[in-house]
């Protein structure tokens, strides 16, 4: 447990700064109606949401592809429970954010009432997903890059795959709703469009989402996600075996 402690201490400043400006933002958007409020709220959850962002896949990237935390990397401990170790202090400080932001959509207005509890539920554990698949997939490309030598290389191919993977997956995504390039929209709104779905953390809103849609987006999520676990449960083995 105190690997646990260390891991979570090395981020609490980050933590615990973005839940505050959060939940600022949050009750400011609950309680002051008002095109301001709604102003600051937008700018609030595309800045704190693109910080961390930044924040967990820069970490990622820098243990993964340039070695950074030799202590951890030398240390007796399986790699998949290193993986855990650095991964899941990111998921639970990004998630945590992502809810208060996912619910500030929700309850915004009185457009709340029309939502049942399970698709609020559904939607905040979807918003929980997605934020684990995104750092899972920040893994998944880290390693991927990091038997090239150059840094630049290697930050110019980690940044493309980012660009061609959401790409991708966003045309997948607009494929299985089969909706017109119209009806739907990347990004954040202070107006109730529906439920949001999501490839990795890029919240997609499409108008009258099919069931397919959001079966689509939380497949691939939890895929990437049980990737990134499977390839480091090889190298467990391999560290097992040796």
């Amino acid at each position: 447990m105190v690997e646990w402690g260390v891991e979570f201490r090395k981020h609490t400043a980050f933590i615990v700064t973005t839940l505050l400006l959060t939940a600022i933002a949050l009750l400011m958007h609950l309680c002051i109606h008002g095109s301001i409020a709604g102003i600051i709220w937008i700018f609030a959850v595309i800045l704190l949401s693109s910080a961390w962002a930044i924040y967990a896949c820069g970490h990622v990237f820098s243990y993964v592809t340039r070695g950074s935390d030799m202590l951890l990397h030398l240390s007796t401990q399986k790699p998949l429970k290193k993986m855990l170790l650095k991964t899941m202090p990111l998921v639970t400080g990004f998630a945590l954010v992502g809810v208060g932001t996912i619910s500030g959509y929700l309850w915004g207005s009185e457009r709340d009432t029309y939502l049942t509890l399970s698709q609020i539920l559904g939607a905040l554990g979807l918003k929980v997903l997605s934020v684990a698949a995104l750092i899972a997939w920040s893994w998944i490309l880290a390693r991927c890059v990091r038997p090239i030598r150059s840094f630049a290389a290697q930050l110019t191919l980690y940044g493309l795959g980012w660009i061609v993977s959401i790409t991708v997956l966003c045309i997948a995504l607009i494929i299985a709703a089969n909706t017109s390039m119209d009806s739907w929209f990347i990004g954040v709104s202070d107006n109730y469009s529906g439920l949001p779905l999501y490839v990795t953390a890029i919240p997609v809103l499409i108008d009258k989402a099919p069931t397919i849609a959001t079966a689509t987006t939380i497949g691939l999520n939890v895929a990437v996600v049980l990737i990134s676990l499977i390839i480091e449960a090889v190298h467990d083995r391999r560290f097992y075996n040796s």
